[in-house]
């Protein structure tokens, strides 16, 4: 039994030293891609571009830059608001995934403003570490408000090095993307635009998900290259071998 635990001992010291210099990457690239960040305390709300926790970043989608509303001259804000929305609270539309989802035509002064109808489109953007030449998954899901007279909502995913991609969205239900797209550079931009009627209301998004799905083939180091994951492999498997024998003798 114990020479079986030292064994064991032995080749998972290994393994994680081999899985160190090779590198796994499973995980999602994009931060807060299910929009639960910053947490809604209403209904729904606007997050100015660079608050904490949102890791988006949010521009203006060619806004005009007045709209006049009940006679009143509104002026389109410096910086460009995330509007978040909560689960079943807004026209009883749940998010797609956790409890809050993104929408892209957005708002200019918040659910305690007095302005309506505003052209409010942005464009949400991150920039995530990707490997060059290798392939990702890219996923998302979109949906049309159910007071969208302009429905089907559209948004355009862009990908570094790519070509745009046009989505719809439909009223009643959230639909689905996915793409297969390979990186050119050590980072990628990905973004995500309303191109729909620009009035305040549109396309809602949910459950973004970047996954490195395969990398090129790597060509087989020369030794200088090799020399240090080598140096410790053996070394600590010399390490792991030399404590067995001290406990054996």
């Amino acid at each position: 039994m114990v020479i079986v635990m030292k064994r064991t001992l032995t080749m998972g010291v290994i393994l994680v030293l081999l899985l160190a210099c090779i590198g796994v990457a499973s995980a999602n690239l994009v931060a807060n891609g299910g929009f639960e960040a910053p947490a809604v305390s209403g209904s729904w709300d606007i997050f100015p571009s660079g608050t904490a926790g949102l890791e988006w970043k949010v521009v203006w989608a060619n806004d005009p830059p007045t709209y006049t509303y009940n006679n009143v001259i509104y002026n389109l804000p410096t910086i460009a608001n995330m509007e978040l929305q909560k689960t079943l609270l807004v026209e009883s539309i749940p998010s797609a995934g956790g409890n809050q989802h993104g929408e892209l035509d957005t708002d200019w002064d918040g659910p305690s403003g007095g302005v309506s109808g505003e052209p409010a489109n942005v464009t949400i953007s991150q920039t995530i570490s990707t490997i060059n030449g290798a392939h990702y998954a890219v996923s998302y899901q979109e949906r049309c408000r159910s007071t969208d007279t302009h429905s089907p909502c559209t948004l355009q995913f862009d990908w570094t090095g790519a070509p745009s991609e046009t989505t719809v969205g439909a009223v009643g239900s959230w639909t689905p993307y996915s793409f297969d797209k390979v990186a050119t550079g050590s980072s990628t931009t990905i973004s995500f635009t309303a191109i729909g009627v620009s009035d305040s209301i549109g396309a809602l998004i949910d459950e973004v998900d970047v996954t490195e799905t395969s990398r090129p083939p790597i060509p087989a180091p020369e030794f200088p290259t090799m020399a240090l994951p080598a140096a410790l492999i053996v070394g600590m498997l010399g390490a792991v071998l030399f404590i067995q024998r001290t406990k054996e003798n």
